[in-house]
């Protein structure tokens, strides 16, 4: 698990700034399996969907899955836009900066690299044992 990162809102301003984060696991079954449950786990927080970019309490987005495409219309991998949002690029960069962009051929730390001031600001705010502690 990456660092966590503080970024302001995209797409709706009028809501407090996002913690962000990325994990790298696996999954032995499909990837919209995991969706599933990605989508309980929103729920379990108290998410609801009341309109695109809505405040929430959680948002848990399946970025890479190596060797997979589209896995129907809820799900596109890898996520169409991971390569244009900074709060997605700088922790991807810190836990996967070899993990190759199968569009570009490119790195994520290649990308990063490239893309980082351009892109909105993010900043550290913490590691990942502040909020989040593996199960013992």
């Amino acid at each position: 698990m990456s660092s966590l990162y503080a970024s302001a809102p995209v797409g709706y301003d009028d809501q407090p700034d996002f913690i962000n984060a990325v994990v790298v696991g696996r999954w032995s079954g499909r990837p919209t399996g995991l969706l599933r449950v990605t989508r309980r786990l929103e729920e379990a927080a108290g998410r609801t969907r009341m309109f695109r970019n809505a405040p929430r309490t959680l948002d848990v987005d399946l970025l890479l899955a190596p060797g997979v495409g589209s896995e129907g219309p809820e799900l596109w991998l890898p996520h169409p836009r991971w390569a244009e949002r900074s709060f997605v690029l700088a922790p991807l960069a810190e836990v996967a900066p070899g993990w190759t962009d199968p569009s570009s051929g490119e790195t994520v730390e290649e990308i990063w690299t490239r893309a980082r001031t351009a892109l909105p600001p993010v900043e550290v705010v913490g590691p990942p044992s502040e909020l989040w502690r593996p199960p013992t």
